[in-house]
């Protein structure tokens, strides 16, 4: 088709956008046969390839069209980024147990960062480390990073030989729980606690942590939503599930509607020609023989598009894409 002829069409478009289908002057029509009866619009070629079209192109038996590539494409991708954002960037935590109260709470939920934990690491923060000795991640509070020195008598505790005010714990930590002999922490280790200290197993049983370790630290905290880490990636996977089976279903229906389409339609194409006139005779073109089927005489490209929007209008929009 010619260049100029689609940018005639294109620029088209837009101003028919209201044309009514009574645009199009069937005085225009050459020839009473190419009339087509409005009782048979249901059998109309350009309506059955309007319909089915798309399918025709499809690269492959599996009715892949560049829509569908793009689909599938975006889903593969969607599960990519969030495993590797939840990998290796941001992650979804979920706290079990009470050793945090009362800052956190059994089934609280909310976002740690995993970029570069370890070198982010400060007094204060709250993070998620994994403890060799229990087989699990638990959740505690700095109180020293590497290098620093520690110590804590009868419930006081000092960093670098000066005492930390500690206005996040529960209570008051029982005699036997507040016992640090003084330790130098290493490049590679820091100190956590939970903040409900009566009721916490962290660095005070299981000696200083590494940094290596550490799998995130804590940005925020949602509470108790009921929604665990794995429940969060049932559910993604769920959305993808549903959407993979919806998209198989709609390619059975326009399958079965494709199988509707008589095969000698299959490779048409809507297209048209100038006249010396300056009228446009549109219809659908043989790829083979140039020959046009359903043609009609129009005055212009707006009677042009009118008539694909009636009798051609999903193939027609393809085109003009």
């Amino acid at each position: 088709m010619d260049e100029n002829k689609d940018l005639e069409l294109e620029n088209a478009v837009d101003e028919a956008a209201n044309v009514e289908e009574e645009a199009v002057d069937t005085t225009e029509v050459t020839d009473t046969e190419d009339v087509i009866d409005s009782n048979d619009e249901d059998k109309d070629p350009a309506k059955m390839i309007s319909e089915g079209y798309y399918l025709l192109h499809k690269p492959s038996k599996w009715l892949m069209t560049k829509g569908d590539i793009l689909f599938y494409g975006f889903l593969v991708a969607l599960v990519v980024v969030v495993f590797i954002v939840s990998k290796f960037i941001i992650g979804f935590y979920s706290v079990e147990g009470d050793s945090m109260k009362n800052t956190f709470k059994d089934g609280d939920t909310g976002i740690c960062l995993k970029w570069h934990a370890d070198t982010a690491l400060k007094h204060n923060d709250i993070v998620i480390f994994w403890a060799d000795e229990l087989d699990e991640f638990i959740i505690k509070r700095c109180v020293a990073v590497p290098g620093e020195s520690i110590e804590m008598h009868e419930g006081v505790l000092k960093v670098n030989g000066e005492v930390v005010e500690e206005n996040y714990i529960r209570e008051p930590m029982e005699p036997d729980e507040g016992e640090i002999e003084p330790t130098v922490l290493g490049d590679d280790e820091f100190f956590a606690m939970g903040d409900n200290r009566n009721e916490s197993c962290d660095c005070r049983d299981l000696g200083p942590a590494k940094l290596s370790k550490i799998d995130g630290i804590v940005l925020t905290n949602f509470g108790k939503t009921g929604v665990t880490k794995k429940k969060l990636f049932y559910i993604i996977g769920a959305v993808f599930l549903v959407l993979l089976i919806l998209s198989f279903i709609e390619d059975a229906l326009q399958k079965k509607k494709l199988g509707q389409i008589p095969k000698e339609l299959r490779d048409l194409e809507f297209d048209y020609v100038e006249n010396e006139d300056g009228t446009f005779t549109v219809g659908l073109k043989d790829k083979d023989t140039d020959e046009l089927h359903e043609p009609k005489v129009v005055k212009n490209t707006k009677e042009a598009k009118a008539y694909a929007s009636k009798y051609a209008k999903g193939f027609y929009h393809y085109l003009a894409k």
